[in-house]
């Protein structure tokens, strides 16, 4: 039987499931990242409160978060095609923020221009942030396709007709 060595580019393997889960952190970390950023100028500009926005925040990523996983955006198929990866991402998040901007016009009572524009800056740069992260993914992914990172491997220890037989 052919047995195959490992190179050593092939000595540290990597895991799918490991890699959607960083892809998770990304999008959470951005999302509240990106809804910080641009909050600030809403807030210097005095039309919203710093904790009414903070709280908008953390309620429109946690909810952006679960809704991904209730529609399996980190699943493997669907993370596998970067077209399904990416509307799966956005669509998600867009009706998170459609969410967004409707609990916002009932905290303000009448949608101010200034909370109109943040929002429409939260939801396009997480948006964007969704495209680059995905793309990042797949490019990873294909490289350790190409790198044989993804294989499985098994030791099998003892030559004996047990051991050959788990080889064939």
């Amino acid at each position: 039987h052919k047995v195959r060595r490992r190179t050593s580019r092939q000595s540290n393997p990597a895991s799918l499931d490991m890699a959607a889960d960083v892809l998770r952190f990304v999008d959470a970390f951005g999302l509240l990242a990106v809804g910080a950023m641009t909050a600030r100028w809403v807030v210097s500009a005095r039309f919203a409160s710093p904790l009414s926005i903070a709280l908008l925040v953390c309620l429109a990523s946690l909810s952006s978060m679960n809704l991904l996983r209730l529609v399996g955006a980190y699943r493997r198929k669907r993370l596998d095609s970067l077209l399904g990866a990416v509307s799966m991402g956005l669509g998600a998040w867009l009706l998170t923020a459609t969410a967004a901007a409707a609990l916002t016009s009932a905290f303000e009572g009448v949608f101010l221009r200034p909370l109109v524009i943040w929002l429409g800056l939260w939801t396009g740069g997480t948006a964007l942030l969704f495209l680059l992260s995905r793309c990042a993914y797949r490019v990873l992914t294909t490289r350790w396709r190409q790198a044989g990172r993804l294989e499985r491997t098994a030791v099998v220890l003892g030559a004996g007709t047990f051991g050959q037989g788990l080889i064939k």
